[in-house]
């Protein structure tokens, strides 16, 4: 299965990090990732966390042990990211649950993407 995440959507709802992030925001993220493993690690699924290029990152993609990071280019959202990315899915014939509470997203998506309020994460941290 493949998971996608609205990686600030998620870091705004879990408290411990959503104080954090004004602090060291590169930190804040590794620390969501790590998280994400926690659950995900078991399961055998393709893992995306897309977020804003809020600080002109270079790589815009990266992999971090096992999870795919997916930074915004210059013109473009998180949300761009996602919608491409499930539009990719759905040429492939591949499902994909979306986790974000973004309800204009879901006009978007095909009847292969599943979207999930990210508090279903939340609760299994």
């Amino acid at each position: 299965m493949n998971i996608l995440v609205d990686g600030h959507n998620l870091l705004h709802l879990i408290p411990s990090l959503k104080r954090k992030m004004h602090d060291n925001h590169s930190a804040v993220k590794e620390e969501l990732v790590a998280l994400l493993l926690s659950i995900f690690r078991k399961r055998n699924d393709e893992i995306t966390i897309f977020f804003d290029n809020q600080k002109a990152v270079n790589n815009l993609r990266q992999n971090y042990r096992g999870i795919h990071i997916a930074y915004a280019p210059p013109g473009k959202t998180a949300d761009d990211l996602i919608v491409a990315e499930t539009e990719k899915l759905t040429k492939s014939n591949s499902a994909a649950i979306v986790y974000t509470n973004d309800r204009g997203l879901k006009q978007e998506f095909h009847s292969n993407i599943s979207m999930l309020n990210p508090t279903r994460i939340w609760q299994e941290i």
